[in-house]
C-alpha cells in the first residue's frame, strides 16, 4: 500500500541520516552493497539450491535499502 511505502521511505531516510551523522559518505554505500552481495552470493551458492534466484531477490531488496538511505544525502 502507499502508506507502507511512505513509512518505509521515511525509515530508510532516517537510517541514512543516522549513518551520515557518523561520517558515512555516499560513496561508501555502493562499496558496502557490492561486498555484502558477494558475501550473500557465496553463502547461497553453497547452501541454497535456489541460490541465483534468492541472490537476485536479496540484491533487489538491498538496492532498495541503499537508495532509500542515500536519499538522506540529498537534503
Amino acid at each position: 500500500s502507499v502508506g507502507h511505502h511512505t513509512r518505509m521511505n521515511t525509515l530508510l531516510r532516517d537510517l541514512g541520516t543516522q549513518h551520515r551523522g557518523t561520517g558515512v559518505r555516499p560513496e561508501h554505500f555502493p562499496i558496502f552493497f557490492d561486498l555484502l552481495c558477494k558475501s550473500i552470493d557465496g553463502t547461497l551458492s553453497e547452501h541454497d539450491p535456489n541460490g541465483p534466484r534468492t541472490a537476485r531477490a536479496w540484491r533487489k531488496l538491498l538496492r532498495r535499502v541503499m537508495v532509500g538511505m542515500l536519499s538522506a544525502y540529498e537534503e
